[in-house]
């Protein structure tokens, strides 16, 4: 059935008579934590929702720290693999599924696990599988992409976004806190600054090692604090260049963390600089300040969520959603940001804790 947006949300409102919800996940490590605030404005306004995510296998230790999440299933790969998939959320028998992603694939397993209602973004020829298809305002477009979420889950009289809310497992924090303390012992007490030089998107979203590095150089000059580096296993050439760039002080803990220490580890860092990207996300949702840095992709649209965190952006460019993942424009718009000012900004949020 093909339906009007508001008649999608009159009419099919998962939160109006269901018990038990799955959530079909995005698969990249920013946009889950955005949409995080879909779930937890679910939750809030039906607190015996069950609430159950199916996500691929990398992203299931991020969703099992969701105080809001009930359980987590894996997506599993290739046809095979979802017809499996299928087969358990048809045992599971749930009321309604939301379906975040925009693909084919992402409809077709609540399609073929038989969930009464199914809910996604209408496209890519599966409006056939939907019971409910949403169609997207300008108006939402517009706005952070975390609306997006929050209309598809009928959530869309919400007009303030909520940060989004991970609790890292108390063995793991205990064991970031030891990690970091044998790292950084002769800096023991400082505030930490955690430098995030990746961006699994590619090239495009990444500012120069080199500046990272020279930030760091400035801030263990002029301020009394820790500097760690951090990103996934792919991010270890960027965070390598960066943290010898900075200097022996400087801890790098790039590939060497799981998803849920990696968030340990950003929850102990005061001020967090990164590039537009998961672990910029993941780092405001974690309640470390971040300074952030656009080139031309938009703030607007998928920005840090939270209050006090400091976007610097490129030179004047037209921005948007759509990006190569390696686009001389966007080099330019990010090679244009100057050291100095992510310095000034991490600095005064040092001096502002």
């Amino acid at each position: 059935m093909t339906a009007s947006l508001e008649s999608a949300f009159t009419e099919h409102r998962p939160v109006d008579s269901c018990r038990s919800l799955l959530i079909s996940g995005v698969n990249w490590l920013g946009d889950s934590v955005m949409s995080a605030t879909s779930i937890q404005a679910l939750k809030r306004s039906r607190p015996d929702l069950a609430v159950t995510v199916l996500v691929k296998s990398g992203l299931i230790p991020l969703w099992q720290m969701h105080p809001d999440v009930e359980s987590v299933i894996e997506l599993r790969e290739t046809l095979p693999g979802a017809l499996m998939t299928a087969s358990k959320l048809r045992s599971r028998k749930f009321d309604s599924s939301l379906v975040f992603p925009h693909s084919f694939r992402s409809a077709l397993i609540p399609f073929l696990a038989g969930i009464p209602e199914r809910i996604g973004l209408s496209g890519h020829h599966r409006d056939w599988m939907l019971t409910s298809v949403v169609r997207i305002d300008e108006r939402t477009r517009r706005r952070h992409q975390a609306f997006e979420y929050l209309d598809m889950a009928g959530m869309n009289a919400v007009e303030r976004l909520e940060p989004p809310r991970f609790v890292v497992p108390d063995d793991i924090a205990a064991g970031c806190r030891e990690r970091l303390a044998v790292s950084l012992k002769d800096r023991a007490g400082a505030p930490i600054v955690g430098i995030v030089p990746g961006a699994a998107y590619g090239p495009s979203k990444r500012w120069p090692a080199d500046r990272f590095s020279e930030v760091g150089q400035r801030l263990l000059a002029r301020d009394s604090c820790a500097i760690i580096v951090l990103g996934g296993g792919r991010d270890k050439p960027v965070c390598a260049e960066t943290a010898a760039g900075i200097g022996p002080t400087a801890a790098d803990f790039s590939g060497t963390t799981t998803i849920q220490e990696f968030a340990g580890m950003l929850s102990m860092c005061s001020v967090v600089v990164a590039n537009d990207s998961g672990g910029m996300h993941l780092a405001a949702a974690m309640g470390a300040k971040v300074v952030a840095l656009f080139g031309i992709t938009d703030p607007e649209i998928t920005g840090p969520i939270g209050e006090g965190h400091r976007v610097i952006t490129g030179e004047a460019v037209e921005r948007g959603r759509e990006l190569p993942r390696d686009s001389e424009r966007a080099a330019r718009a990010m090679n244009s940001i100057v050291p100095e000012k992510v310095f000034e900004a991490v600095h005064d949020l040092l001096h502002k804790q």
